[in-house]
């Protein structure tokens, strides 16, 4: 009885594992990852997406970089980060969402 048991279990294993072997491509992904690069935050960006909707993923965080450049950059005229510094320590009066700057230990509590 043990040795049917035995081959029984040998049995399943190497129908499962054949089974696997023939699977194999459901684990390899057939696209190419979509590749970009664009110029923001002063510095040359790759990115890299690996899913179907590529080149949509790609202008969403483009223009998210975009946007987060504008208010955070030293080198924008008008961004956030451009008003604090040149506000010689004075209380200064920014844009609604400042989060960013509580993270990255900018924000002045005088300026609520």
């Amino acid at each position: 009885m043990n040795k049917k048991i035995i081959f029984s279990l040998v049995l399943i294993f190497l129908a499962i594992s054949a089974y696997m072997c023939g699977c194999d491509k459901i684990f390899v992904r057939s696209e190419e990852p979509f590749r970009t690069q664009i110029f923001a935050l002063d510095t040359i960006i790759d990115l890299t997406i690996y899913d179907s909707r590529g080149e949509e993923i790609s202008r969403l965080s483009e223009q998210r970089i975009k946007e987060l450049e504008h208010k955070m950059s030293a080198t924008v005229k008008d961004s956030e980060i451009t008003k604090i510094n040149s506000s010689n320590g004075e209380p200064t009066v920014i844009g609604r969402n400042r989060s960013s700057l509580k993270l990255c230990g900018l924000f002045n509590n005088k300026t609520e």
